[in-house]
């Protein structure tokens, strides 16, 4: 615990040196508003794939679809990372939240089941259960299949002796981007993890972004569909470490 006290210390240290705010559990909302805009533009290839249907649906319809479903993730992801990582942010002049990085911190408890059940009972079913009569069982299927993602996550890194940061969510609003705070985001988690000698992780869905984190020192470790045998669609995910 007392390792994991110090980690988080010194990430906040070095956010402030890097003008970026440690983020509260008073600022969840705006962290889940900034990360979903962020994964809406251009589309989340999961979150399509997802909510996507075999019938006619329209692009508003898939929207809205994704945006519920987008919502209810970077809920779990910012309430996690708040109570047990620590989440930075950026905010333009007027004091609006623009990008956001959700990190959890190397010996960071894992979710109990307790917690678990709180967040169910918090949040609801995910989107696609409660209307599985007009998204369908794909999208069930396919929901399912992030928890492939996240199991490949732990069984890579239960390989690797070497303690890691782990880059759970991370998103920058559209208009805010090519400005160097990509940069500076990972510029402040990478400092931490290289001062302790840790690695860091990560998940991504696209192989723009692949090209984007590749040039930030990460390697792809491994690509892998998650789509179970019942979906009738591929998924890859890209998973990527930095030494």
């Amino acid at each position: 615990m007392m390792k994991l006290n110090q980690h988080k210390r010194d990430l906040e240290s070095e956010a402030s040196k890097k003008k970026l705010e440690v983020l509260q559990r008073s600022d969840k909302d705006d962290c889940v508003s900034v990360l979903v805009e962020s994964f809406m533009t251009p589309h989340d290839p999961i979150a399509t794939w997802i909510c996507e249907s075999t019938g006619n649906l329209s692009e508003q319809a898939l929207e809205k679809r994704m945006r519920k479903t987008l919502k209810y993730v970077m809920n779990g992801i910012c309430g996690t990372c708040l109570k047990h990582g620590v989440v930075l942010g950026s905010r333009d002049e007027e004091g609006r939240l623009v990008g956001v990085i959700c990190c959890r911190v190397p010996g960071d408890p894992t979710l109990t089941r307790k917690e678990a059940i709180r967040k169910l009972l918090t949040h609801g079913l995910p989107p696609p259960f409660p209307h599985v009569f007009s998204w369908g069982l794909q999208s069930i299927k396919r929901f399912q299949s992030l928890d492939t993602m996240k199991e490949t996550s732990r069984n890579l890194n239960r390989k690797e002796e070497k303690q890691y940061w782990y880059i759970e969510a991370f998103g920058i609003l559209p208009e805010y981007r090519g400005k160097g705070l990509c940069a500076t985001f990972l510029g402040c988690v990478s400092k931490v993890a290289d001062d302790h000698g840790h690695s860091m992780f990560l998940e991504t869905q696209s192989a723009s972004n692949e090209g984007l984190y590749k040039r930030f020192g990460f390697e792809t470790v491994e690509r892998k569909n998650i789509a179970s045998a019942a979906c009738t669609r591929e998924q890859h995910v890209w998973f990527m470490r930095r030494e």
